[in-house]
């Protein structure tokens, strides 16, 4: 696992996220081609992904080093670290244990990284699980899973609407980002 010296750390990585998301909408702005509707939303999943990724780690690290903390297992539980560090555990067939990656469906991911995100700021970050933006965040994700494992051709292309419904979740989800950020700087300056 990185080690992040300061919340700055994250931020800084998560701007370069966002910046490559940005430069995908601008040339799509430019450029309303199907590669360039492809580019995007690659690109804003990149930046969703990474970010919670990043947000994860953030928790992790702060579990562990804090000097506050003399018993991290009591904050979290071992599968809730697991999920953290997108790792599971299985047995080879000789008995022994060993370590894999998770890969997590991001809007279980997301509600799962910002219910802990809750949890250690005493926030409360609502995904708004019940809007219509979230109704396209799961349109948005069948979007990309399509042009990512296309079936036929025509599951390559993307429509002006689904950019739409992506461009309105990717603002969705830069506000979430930014409230776990001040979350996180406000629960941690007070200590």
């Amino acid at each position: 696992m990185e080690k992040f010296k300061t919340l700055g750390d994250v931020t800084r990585r998560i701007q370069k996220l966002l910046e490559d998301a940005c430069e995908a909408e601008n040339y799509l702005k430019n450029n309303n081609s199907q590669f360039a509707k492809r580019a995007y939303i690659r690109s804003t999943f990149a930046y969703m992904e990474g970010t919670i990724w990043l947000f994860k780690q953030l928790i992790v690290q702060t579990v562990f080093q804090s000097k506050a903390v003399t018993n991290p297992l009591r904050l979290l539980s071992i599968a809730e670290l697991g999920l953290l560090s997108d790792v599971s555990y299985d047995l080879k067939d000789n008995g022994e244990s060993y370590e894999q990656q998770k890969f997590l469906p991001i809007s279980k991911n997301l509600r799962f990284t910002v219910s802990i995100m809750n949890r250690f700021t005493h926030g409360s970050i609502d995904l708004q699980t019940d809007s219509k933006t979230w109704g396209h965040f799961n349109k948005t994700i069948k979007v990309r899973n399509r042009i990512t494992h296309p079936k036929n051709a025509e599951e390559i292309d993307i429509t002006n609407e689904e950019i739409q419904h992506a461009t309105e979740v990717c603002n969705w989800f830069n506000d979430i980002s930014q409230n776990c950020i001040d979350a996180f700087h406000k629960s941690f300056q007070k200590k």
